[in-house]
C-alpha cells in the first residue's frame, strides 16, 4: 500500500502539465528547490523521481498530482515516448488496452 498522497506530493513537488516537468519545492542535500526533480531511468526509458525514500515513475505522479490518486488501471503515454509526461499525453487505460496500443516492434 502506497501512503503517498496528493497533499504530501504537492508539499515537495510542483507539476507543470504543459511541459510534464516536476520541480522541487524544497532543498535536498544534492538538489535545490526550483530544480527539475525527474531523471530518465536508462534501463527502462521512463522519467522517475525519488521522493521520501521511494522511486516513482513521473507519469504515475502526474496522475496523483492532477487526479488525487494513483490510477487503479494503467497509465498510457499516448505517443509512446516515455520521457514526455505532459498531461495531454497521458490517459488511464486497462492493461489490455495498453498492450493493444503499444507500438509494434
Amino acid at each position: 500500500m502506497n501512503s503517498l498522497t496528493q497533499e504530501k506530493l504537492k508539499e515537495y513537488l510542483r507539476y507543470i502539465p504543459e511541459t510534464g516537468e516536476f520541480i522541487r519545492l524544497k532543498n535536498k542535500p544534492r538538489a535545490k528547490a526550483g530544480s527539475r526533480a525527474d531523471l530518465i531511468d536508462i534501463s527502462e526509458g521512463y522519467r522517475r523521481i525519488r521522493l521520501l525514500g521511494h522511486f516513482y515513475r513521473a507519469h504515475r505522479l502526474a496522475f496523483l498530482y492532477m487526479e488525487g490518486c494513483f490510477q487503479p488501471k494503467e497509465e498510457e503515454i499516448i505517443n509512446h515516448i516515455e520521457t514526455i509526461n505532459t498531461w495531454g499525453n497521458l490517459r488511464a487505460v486497462t492493461k489490455s488496452e495498453n498492450k493493444r496500443n503499444a507500438p509494434k516492434k
